[in-house]
């Protein structure tokens, strides 16, 4: 009877270890292009930026017009939000946006100084 009970819960851990609970996430790591648009100004502004990933947590630099920043975040399945900080400036923005494909995503920022817009970004 322990063989037999032995035998069960041996085939049910290896049953359960091909199972994970934590979905996959897209990985986004890369070198990405990317517009904003303010909208106070509705002028296109481009920028670029490297992203790392570990599991559901971003760090990276992004670069644009407006400066250069340490980039931290997280995604949970498509969508994910990116905090930008440039430190010698007292700049910051957050940007929460949907992966549209493994190549592209959309959606929208805001800065600690008011502004705010739309931002769009492809895999380079």
């Amino acid at each position: 009877m322990r063989y037999v009970m032995a035998m069960l819960v041996g085939a049910a851990m290896i049953a359960l270890s091909g199972c994970s609970s934590v979905p996959q996430q897209p990985n986004m790591t890369g070198k990405w292009n990317y517009e904003y648009i303010p909208s106070d100004s509705g002028k296109t502004m481009t920028g670029s930026m490297d992203l790392h990933q570990s599991d559901f947590m971003f760090s990276g630099t992004a670069n644009d017009a407006d400066g250069q920043f340490a980039l931290s975040g997280s995604i949970a399945q498509k969508q994910f939000t990116l905090n930008g900080s440039d430190q010698s400036k007292g700049r910051t923005f957050t940007i929460k946006a949907d992966l549209s494909s493994e190549t592209a995503f959309a959606g929208t920022y805001q800065t600690n100084q008011g502004a705010a817009g739309t931002i769009s970004g492809n895999r380079q």
